[in-house]
């Protein structure tokens, strides 16, 4: 089997593991983006895509080709396997969470404080 047959096939194992995912999700909903809460919802299409991604990802890091190096020749000073370009890819992902919620912490730290500092001024102007 070819490289490019593996990973199509691979590709759509993981398509087909997003569509498990909606049916035990509840169904096929359709992509929406709430801009009052703006969350944006990937829905049925976006499961599959994630499903492909994550199986090639998965592929990546334990496949039989995870030990391979990518760069090759008289230039290769460093090897560049299959592996840590899956690796890369995840914890990019992970990372970009990670870093998402601590700048969302640092902005709920700093919205209290500003909270408290206005609730003083209220009180003190309600008081004096």
């Amino acid at each position: 089997m070819s490289l490019i047959t593996s990973l199509l096939l691979v590709a759509f194992l993981g398509a087909a593991g997003g569509i498990g995912n909606c049916l035990l999700a509840g169904g096929f909903e359709r992509w929406a983006y709430d801009a009052a809460k703006n969350i944006w919802r990937p829905g049925w299409l976006g499961n599959v895509l994630i499903g492909a991604f994550a199986a090639l990802v998965v592929w990546a890091l334990y496949g039989p080709i995870s030990g391979q190096s990518i760069v090759s020749g008289a230039n290769a000073t460093f090897p560049l396997p299959v592996a840590q370009i899956g690796g890369s890819i995840l914890v990019g992902i992970s990372g970009a969470k990670i870093l998402s919620a601590l700048a969302d912490k640092q902005a709920d730290a700093i919205a209290k404080k500003n909270l408290a500092e206005t609730l003083e001024k209220v009180a003190a102007k309600l008081n004096g």
